[in-house]
């Protein structure tokens, strides 16, 4: 198996770095000088994933021609796939070979369920709404008739004066 190839296959693969393997490739296109750490990325990639691929396929052509000279074979209800008659499920679909339509007692009884309480989300929140509009209300209703006007160091008096001596300097002034 030559370089571009090999590249090809594990690009066809989506193993490695495709970015450094396309490197590789256009630099052997072009007739130009492998790096060594290239050529060792390459090898490693080769042994890894193209050996073991070849390996297996040989394996599994060898297990299917020993599978189907085998004559306890049983065809799935479902998809139809051949499998052995030692085999509880299909090996395509995972269905069950045997009791096809039948269901064990226990498999019937249901486990009841958990209910989760949905009412304790949907009060709290209008709850917690309820009480910042009553405080908000509170706090409109001081500051309309002055209670906040103490603690600021503003009194009523105090503003009828400043505008009395403002009016007074200003007439004054002029």
């Amino acid at each position: 198996m030559d370089v571009i190839e090999t590249v090809t296959r594990l690009l066809e693969l989506k193993v490695g770095d495709p970015y450094r393997l396309e490197h590789i490739k256009q630099s052997f296109v072009d007739k130009k000088t492998l790096w060594e750490s290239d050529s060792k990325y390459l090898e490693y990639m080769k042994k890894r994933y193209l050996d073991n691929i070849q390996i297996k396929i040989k394996e599994h052509n060898r297990e299917k021609e020993t599978f189907e000279d085998s004559k306890d074979l049983i065809h799935c209800w479902k998809c139809g796939n051949q499998n052995s008659i030692k085999a509880n499920f299909c090996m395509n679909c995972g269905a069950t070979l045997f009791e096809v339509g039948e269901e064990k007692k226990s498999e019937r009884q249901t486990i009841p369920k958990i209910q989760k309480s949905t009412r304790g989300i949907g009060i709290k929140i209008p709850i917690i709404i309820g009480i910042a509009v009553v405080v908000i209300a509170i706090a409109g209703v001081a500051a309309t008739n002055g209670y906040f006007d103490v603690e600021i160091g503003i009194t009523s008096n105090s503003v009828v004066k400043n505008v009395e001596t403002e009016k007074s300097t200003v007439v004054e002034s002029s």
